[in-house]
């Protein structure tokens, strides 16, 4: 009989009746040790454990995967039907996997299978792996999940060998995740309980975990990068020790949680309301703090910086009446927050190199702005509110993608540079 090579074609000669249970047995036996592709040598010793015989012979083929083959995806197949199939006979050949399998793959995948109980050993089993991993990392026993988690998602392929934590007294206190192209951060960052500094910089992140809110001792979060549409509405004043966050070059990011703005005034604007800010405005200083990554410096003169600012202006009664920011390569707010339209007292807004696209028509409510400066950023349409903006003399829309002005606009008497 011409047997194929696939798992599938054996298995349905077998169904069939084309073959016995026995030169399945074979067959597939041969394969397994003989193919040298880990994934089809996977794939048939999956097969096989459906169609063979819960006897000594299966589990001593699977204990052999288990144990000495030299792909990763095999061991950790082999763990789970061990586990599954074998409950009885599982705890030996299991607690040689934990104590001697450094691959992050098997040891990953055996964490999953553990976290539904599938037999009485199940417990003892996760005990002696969190163990295991506490040693490895060097870290308390509470910590070691999260270790193995992320670390399956950097190093997939790799042995134990994170080399990217500072640990503090077996804690972990820093984490540089930065150009590891995540998609997510696992739950039990939560369990990182003493993490005082988180750099996810250059990901590829659209939210974040709820137990984030657990890191009470986080002092600096960088999510520059990444690629944000809104700002996770977490329960951000939990995290009640931090001192500065930045979520600069987010180009999508559009949206604020009420959450953020109970962060700012808790953690962040203390500062400015120490400069002479008015209570009541230095929360949007607070926001673009964190859009620019930068703390806004206070001018004192009249006259601008030429290269490159991020600053602000008061009067005397510190009430906000200039915004300036321009001239960095290292950061765009990407949006003018409508935050900053409940500035009553703003006469300068600048801001220069910035992606804009869009002038929220809140903009209108700034009845004291008399500069508008908008120049090199993505704007094509130019809104007719522009027009209710009666203090305005200067309005820049330079270098940007207009292709027509309101007729409204060039009706007034402003200085207009497009």
């Amino acid at each position: 009989m011409n047997v194929s090579s696939t798992p599938e074609e054996i298995e349905q000669y077998f169904t069939d009746n084309l073959m016995s249970k026995e030169e399945a047995h074979s067959i597939f036996s041969t394969f397994i040790e003989n193919c040298d592709s880990d994934r089809i040598r996977a794939k048939f010793l999956e097969t096989f454990t459906k169609m063979a015989p819960k006897n000594e012979n299966t589990f001593k083929i699977l204990e052999n995967c288990l144990i000495s083959d030299e792909s990763p995806l095999v061991r950790s197949t082999a763990a789970r039907y061990i586990l599954r199939e074998f409950p009885k006979f599982s705890l030996i050949p299991l607690r040689y996997m934990i104590h001697n399998d450094r691959s992050i793959i098997v040891l990953k995948i055996f964490l999953d299978l553990l976290e539904y109980p599938n037999n009485q050993y199940s417990y003892e089993l996760k005990k002696e792996l969190f163990n295991k991993l506490a040693k490895s990392y060097q870290v308390v026993l509470e910590e070691s999940k999260f270790m193995l988690e992320i670390e399956s998602m950097i190093n997939r392929n790799s042995d134990i060998n994170f080399s990217k934590p500072i640990i503090s007294k077996n804690h972990v206190t820093a984490l540089d995740f930065a150009g590891q192209k995540l998609k997510k951060i696992p739950d039990s960052i939560g369990s990182v309980s003493k993490l005082q500094y988180l750099n996810l910089w250059d990901n590829n992140l659209t939210t974040l975990p709820k137990s984030i809110e657990l890191l009470s001792n986080l002092k600096y979060l960088f999510l520059d990068w990444n690629r944000f549409t809104k700002f996770p509405d977490l329960r951000w004043d939990k995290l009640i020790s931090l001192e500065k966050m930045s979520i600069t070059n987010n180009f999508k990011l559009r949206e604020f949680p009420n959450s953020l703005f109970l962060l700012i005034k808790q953690n962040l604007i203390k500062k400015y309301i120490n400069e002479g800010v008015h209570s009541n405005d230095a929360f949007v200083l607070g926001l673009l703090e964190i859009l620019t990554g930068m703390k806004l410096r206070k001018l004192t003169k009249n006259k601008l910086p030429r290269l490159y600012t991020c600053s602000y202006k008061v009067d005397l009664d510190g009430h906000i009446i200039g915004i300036y920011l321009y001239g960095y390569h290292s950061f765009q707010i990407n949006l003018i927050p409508i935050q900053i339209c409940r500035l009553k007292h703003l006469e300068e807004l600048i801001l220069r190199g910035q992606n804009i696209q869009i002038i929220p028509e809140c903009i209108k409510s700034l009845k004291s702005l008399k500069h508008l400066d908008l120049f090199q950023n993505d704007i094509r349409f130019v809104p007719d509110y522009l027009k209710e903006l009666h203090a305005l003399e200067l309005l820049d829309l330079g270098e940007n993608k207009i292709r027509e002005i309101p007729e409204s606009l060039t009706q007034l008497k402003l200085e207009f540079w497009v």
